[in-house]
């Protein structure tokens, strides 16, 4: 996790650096060779310093659309649909059960995917707000041990936590690749605007 914090930094100070506003592409400007630190250096550096703090930002703007509606938006995404006791009993038994041996604090939320796919996850922050889907191809292909299993599973990832870890170490993995793409474009167009 430190390093692809270390690693977002550097990229965004790459960035910055390479693309500064004031100098042009590569933060260039005509200076002479025998001034080491001509006011053009001092401005790439602080460009390069731009560049960190809108790394920064992007990575904080993501971490709090993540932790704020993630889990609401990985759920509509993948068509789930919240299950009560009524709809499937057995599914909900066996998370009870799960819950009871965990020792959680709250019952997780409770989804079936319509999906022909065998699949589950296990998604929320905190093991009060925590959630757990299945899809109907993992119900109609398990059977009842099989199936305690699977929720066995996903409830482990719920009690350690792991949610939140994956969560942030999707963040930081997510805002390298988008400023990564930002780099790359920025060097296409910039190469194409130069060669015109």
């Amino acid at each position: 996790m430190v390093l692809m914090a270390a690693v977002l930094l550097l990229l965004g100070y790459i960035i910055g650096s390479i693309f500064d506003p004031a100098g042009g592409f590569l933060g260039l400007t005509i200076a002479p060779q025998h001034h080491l630190q001509s006011p053009q250096m001092i401005k790439t550096n602080h460009a390069g310093l731009w560049g960190i703090a809108f790394a920064a930002t992007l990575w904080l703007i993501l971490t709090v659309v993540s932790f704020s509606g993630g889990d609401r938006i990985l759920l509509a995404a993948s068509k789930a649909q919240r299950v009560t006791h009524d709809v499937h009993p057995q599914l909900f038994n066996v998370v009870e059960e799960m819950k009871i041996a965990a020792a959680l604090p709250a019952m997780p939320k409770i989804y079936i995917i319509p999906d022909p796919a065998p699949n589950a996850f296990a998604t929320g922050r905190k093991p009060e707000t925590a959630s757990v889907a299945v899809t109907a191809g993992l119900l109609g292909r398990l059977n009842r041990d099989e199936l305690q299993g699977v929720i066995a599973h996903e409830i482990s990832h719920i009690l350690h936590r792991d949610i939140l870890f994956v969560t942030l170490a999707g963040i930081m993995l997510g805002s390298i690749v988008l400023l990564s793409q930002v780099f790359l474009r920025g060097m296409f167009y910039s190469s194409r605007a130069n060669s015109a």
